[in-house]
């Protein structure tokens, strides 16, 4: 199964950082405009089994998702399992690491399935972890910013 996993230091303290991804409102602020994500039924705060119904652009393809937090350890961790979506398997793994007092590192990792049949053909794993790469980096990027100057 294709792994994707991406870091990031952020200057800030772990349950700061954690408080903040666990509001899909927050990530909507950070995620690549390109993405065109909506959030359609989310809760204001994630929990665990908290379901997550968002409609996005992926390979200009609009898709409809829904995810499911299969795992939640305040402020360590917490998984986003896709439920129904255009991928045959992801789960998304968000772990916080503190480093000190105001500093945490937030790695994300994905292990996942590309589509079967002919979209297989068009949508390979490579492809999607050069997308993965972009759009998290944007997202990583965009935390540091926020969090620099004291979000």
């Amino acid at each position: 199964m294709p792994v994707f996993e991406k870091s990031v230091t952020v200057n800030t303290s772990i349950e700061n950082l954690f408080n903040f991804m666990i509001r899909p409102a927050n990530v909507m602020e950070i995620n690549p405009p390109e993405m065109k994500m909506n959030l359609i039924e989310v809760p204001e705060v994630l929990d665990a089994n908290s379901i997550m119904k968002v409609d996005l652009l992926g390979f200009g393809i609009p898709q409809r998702v829904i995810y499911e937090i299969t795992e939640f350890s305040t402020p360590t961790s917490f998984t986003m399992t896709q439920k129904e979506g255009p991928v045959q398997k992801w789960i998304q793994y968000h772990q916080f690491e503190l480093i000190n007092p105001e500093t945490t590192i937030l790695t994300e990792r994905i292990d996942f399935e590309p589509p079967g049949g002919m979209l297989g053909f068009m949508i390979t794993a490579d492809r999607i972890k050069k997308s993965l790469d972009e759009g998290i980096g944007h997202r990583q990027s965009k935390l540091q910013q926020l969090f620099e100057t004291g979000n």
